[in-house]
């Protein structure tokens, strides 16, 4: 998964699962069942009137969705969500205990975790405030006289997180990836991405006015009057509009090449009139530097431009407009209320807020991750765990090097180069050797919105704090309690936190069919993301740099153009295309990590002796019933529009249907013929891994 995380002041490259399962079968009804298969695999799931044959995602999903609809208080529904769902409440467990210890002491985690959530439960308080957290800064912004304070006030604010014009954060420098470098990357969108603001289909101008209304709604909240805000509103659409034009698109955003301009900083401040990056840096709380990576330089020139052909009272709005959306959940419920209906309800189809505690407790896992998941591991994530999932990520690293070597398109010189890649990747299971150290952020019972702009500015700090610095080779991207995986094309790792080491991805006593199928697809998508369209471009070392002969790449990106075609054919809703474009570093990676955890079943089968069938069902039916089960999960239409423009990842079902198609090892196990509905003729299906 591809994610940005402002909050931390981290502009991230990951590439992640992005998982969302469930429980599935193909038996018949009247299948045997034993109750240690049914652990496993569910019949009842199954739908008896789709071929899986013809639509294997739903034949052996089909009963499962019908009976289980998206709730109200959700976008989604799947196994991801029931994990999710689980994890939720046995933290509340611990949550609860932690809460009536009155003896915790200052400065500690569970001072921290029970100050932090009370202060989120005390709705008379957050009532009483209303929008008093913000006042002072609203304030600040009304006496700004000027484009140069403009452009200072917005560097103070983003140092104390405020989202903004654009992002300035620290990350590995892609091509030295033993130093840490500033980056400056587009933003300042309040829409899910550029395209929305030019879109003209009936869903993205739906969208567009009710976020003018959204935005003249939380204007009024703090008492403008409503000609005014509805002015106000115009006037910020039109100028994020124009902050887009000059925009990349997520297909853009994926070339890493591209997204790479190294600069010196008296290079940048010669460049630009109004963006006075002294200032910037100045007012970030940033040293001085002599480098920085500028991704994407045209969308600072025409910043640049924009700062001085608008109005000072345009800009005043615009940074109000940040501290108004940034706030409003964590504010008095009118507030929260209208931030609901329109992320939610307009764009997400959510009719209803989750109870209180479960959002309390999602604001703890953003806000204090390691706090939180450090008392989750201690409980609930058992040893045996990491040691099963370590000996899986040797086995399926193995059946990789296997079929690296094995390959008939590549070349001897790429094939030595990837091989060593590959026999440096790291690998991190679990939870952190190190816990990050929180005992400096100021946590209090009855100052909520407070304490999460307290943990929000540690973040920042904490980023920035890295420059100058040896890299932090312990740092996680994800909290460990969270349900999903990811690859750092820098760090050149995999990670697997504790969250996702649970059925139906994984369960030590399951057999082996379940666990690759589930577990081991996703050790093999990540392994699968350092030589995807993207992660390819990085050496072992982490560094952005060409490994491959030119004939090889060719080769390579022949096949994934396969892909691309393949994925731009698929819908959703019917009429919302998929992006075989944007989608085609997960699709490799889904497709990649499938196939090799196949090979690692077969290899289990020659050290471990060939299974018998359960219920009738081969080894290799199930580990293909596993991937499927995997990716049981529904979206409400809203959702659905919204990711198929938005998320790097193809919908589910494309990403079970759409890799078995290719892989002749699924057309041998269910003998998928040629007049079936997942029947993809020889010469139409890539071998890429």
């Amino acid at each position: 998964m591809n994610f940005y995380n402002l909050k931390s002041g981290l502009k991230t490259l990951f590439s992640g699962i992005v998982l969302a399962a469930a429980f599935v079968s193909c038996q018949s009804p009247d299948s045997e069942k034993t109750e240690e298969t049914m652990k496993y695999i569910d019949p009842a799931n199954f739908d008896p009137n789709v071929r899986l044959e013809d639509d294997f995602f739903n034949a052996t999903n089909g009963t499962w969705f019908k009976e289980n609809p998206v709730p109200s208080d959700k976008s989604g529904w799947g196994t991801f969500q029931i994990l999710n769902e689980k994890n939720r409440e046995n933290l509340k467990t611990i949550i609860d205990e932690v809460a009536a210890d009155t003896e915790a002491a200052a400065g500690t985690s569970r001072q921290r975790v029970r100050d932090l959530f009370q202060s989120g439960m005390d709705t008379s308080k957050i009532e009483e405030l209303g929008y008093e957290p913000i006042k002072e800064r609203l304030a600040e912004i009304q006496a700004l006289e000027s484009i140069p304070e403009i452009v200072k006030y917005q560097a103070f604010l983003h140092s104390k997180t405020t989202p903004g014009m654009f992002y300035l954060g620290v990350q590995q420098d892609s091509k030295e990836p033993d130093t840490y470098i500033l980056n400056a990357y587009q933003s300042g969108l309040g829409l899910p991405d550029r395209d929305f603001y030019f879109r003209e289909d009936g869903r993205t101008t739906e969208i567009q006015n009710q976020y003018r209304i959204h935005i003249s709604t939380l204007f009024q909240l703090v008492g403008t009057e409503s000609a005014e805000a509805d002015d106000l509103a115009n006037r910020i659409y039109d100028l994020e509009k124009s902050l887009a034009e000059n925009s990349r698109s997520r297909v853009d955003l994926r070339d890493p090449e591209s997204n790479y301009n190294k600069k010196s900083f008296a290079e940048l401040q010669s460049a630009h009139t109004n963006l006075n990056w002294n200032v910037i840096l100045e007012n970030q709380e940033i040293p001085m530097q002599e480098n920085l990576i500028v991704g994407q330089p045209e969308f600072f020139d025409g910043l640049d431009q924009q700062l001085s052909s608008r109005s000072v009272e345009d800009w005043k709005a615009y940074l109000t407009w940040q501290i108004l959306r940034e706030a409003a959940p964590y504010l008095s419920s009118e507030f929260e209320k209208e931030a609901f209906r329109f992320n939610s309800t307009v764009m997400n189809g959510i009719q209803e807020m989750e109870p209180r505690w479960k959002r309390m407790i999602s604001n703890l896992n953003s806000s204090i991750p390691d706090d939180v998941s450090q008392l989750f591991v201690e409980r609930y994530f058992p040893p045996e765990a990491k040691e099963v999932a370590n000996e899986m990520i040797d086995d399926i690293t193995a059946a990789f090097e296997e079929r690296i070597k094995n390959l008939d398109w590549m070349g001897d010189t790429t094939k030595q180069k990837a091989l060593e890649k590959l026999s440096m990747f790291g690998r991190k299971i679990g939870y952190p050797d190190e816990w990050n150290d929180y005992s400096s952020i100021e946590i209090k019972p009855d100052t909520y919105f407070k304490n999460i702009q307290n943990t929000w500015i540690w973040s920042y700090k904490d980023n920035i704090g890295k420059l100058g610095q040896p890299i932090d080779k312990n740092e996680w991207g994800m909290p460990a309690a969270m349900v999903n995986a990811y690859y750092h094309p820098l760090k050149n790792e995999v990670v697997f936190p504790a969250g996702i080491l649970q059925f139906p991805f994984f369960d030590f006593k399951a057999d082996a069919a379940i666990n690759y199928g589930g577990i081991g697809a996703v050790i093999g998508h990540e392994l699968s993301h350092g030589f995807d369209d993207k992660g390819s471009q990085y050496g072992g070392d982490g560094s952005l740099k060409s490994w491959w002969t030119d004939s090889d790449r060719e080769a390579f990106d022949a096949k994934t153009k396969v892909l691309v075609e393949q994925y731009d054919s698929y819908t959703v809703l019917d009429t919302v295309p998929i992006n075989g474009s944007m989608t085609l570093g997960e699709n490799i990676a889904d497709f990649g990590g499938l196939t090799i955890a196949y090979s690692a079943l077969q290899k289990n089968f020659e050290r471990n002796g060939r299974p018998e069938d359960i219920d009738g069902m081969t080894a290799e039916q199930r580990f293909f019933y596993s991937w499927s089960q995997v990716w049981r999960i529904q979206y409400n239409d809203e959702a659905m529009a919204q990711r198929a423009k938005t998320d790097y990842h193809s919908p589910a079902i494309h990403r079970v249907n759409g890799v078995l198609r290719n892989m002749p090892e699924f057309y041998e196990a269910f003998e998928i013929a040629p007049e079936d509905g997942m029947y993809r003729a020889p010469e139409e299906r890539p071998v890429i891994w």
